[in-house]
């Protein structure tokens, strides 16, 4: 299974299939086991890996660099401002040169396709650490965290309350992928992208469960198993 993995890039949920979402999340339940005992697991020593981050953050950034750093890796943090995109480099030289210097990059950044476009000239894995569509990421570590305190994720329906954005699509493409009833709550005139409601929705019918996106908090919230509530705020979106 794991040579699946082997140099492919990490830029949406979508991109993967249940059995590969299953064996990330029993691969990192037992990075996270020792972690906690302190058992070393540095199998990627002498490797370096890119992060460049355009948007703020403190979660993601320490979270990804104490794992890089547990895996013995060295990590190079930078941010567009500071690097030559800020005077105009094309994003196709930038990633040459990152492919060069370093075994994979991690990008934090507004346009999926900004991700993607780094993908495209890198042949080292790419890692999406949140662009505006989506942050495959935090949906896999919320997966693994349903899954450590129900015990499992297939047959429970989750209840999200809170913007339509990356997360919540995240969320939303994780469950439809693992067998969990979804009910998003968000305002009326807003809701998830298309591309990932089609997607999700699919999903959901090949597997029996309900992928539903409603202005109704208390009928998205009745019988929930796990509520997940998340700001309307977090992507500048000041006139909800």
């Amino acid at each position: 299974m794991k040579d699946r993995f082997r140099g492919k890039d990490f830029l949406t949920l979508m991109d993967y299939s249940p059995v590969e979402i299953r064996y990330m999340l029993d691969v990192a339940q037992e990075f996270k086991r020792m972690r906690m005992i302190k058992e070393p697991h540095d199998y990627l020593k002498g490797r370096t890996i890119a992060m460049v981050f355009e948007k703020h953050s403190t979660r993601t950034r320490f979270s990804f660099q104490a794992a890089i750093a547990h895996l013995g890796m060295q990590s190079f943090y930078s941010t567009p401002q500071t690097m030559q995109l800020a005077r105009g480099e094309p994003i196709k030289d930038t990633a040459r040169i990152l492919d060069r210097y370093c075994d994979s990059l991690v990008i934090r950044t507004y346009g999926q396709d900004v991700v993607e476009e780094y993908a495209e000239y890198m042949t080292n894995p790419v890692i999406n650490a949140l662009t505006d569509l989506t942050h495959p990421c935090q949906g896999l570590a919320d997966l693994l965290t349903i899954r450590e305190h129900k015990g499992k994720i297939k047959g429970n329906k989750l209840a999200y309350v809170g913007d339509p954005w990356n997360v919540c699509q995240s969320l939303m493409v994780g469950s439809s992928l693992t067998g969990m009833d979804c009910y998003v709550a968000v305002p009326k005139g807003w809701a998830p992208a298309k591309v990932v409601v089609d997607f999700a929705e699919d999903n959901a019918k090949k597997r029996g469960t309900e992928m539903v996106v409603t202005d109704d908090v208390e009928a998205a919230l009745s019988g929930a198993d796990v509520v997940y509530a998340n700001t309307f705020h977090s992507m500048g979106h000041k006139d909800i």
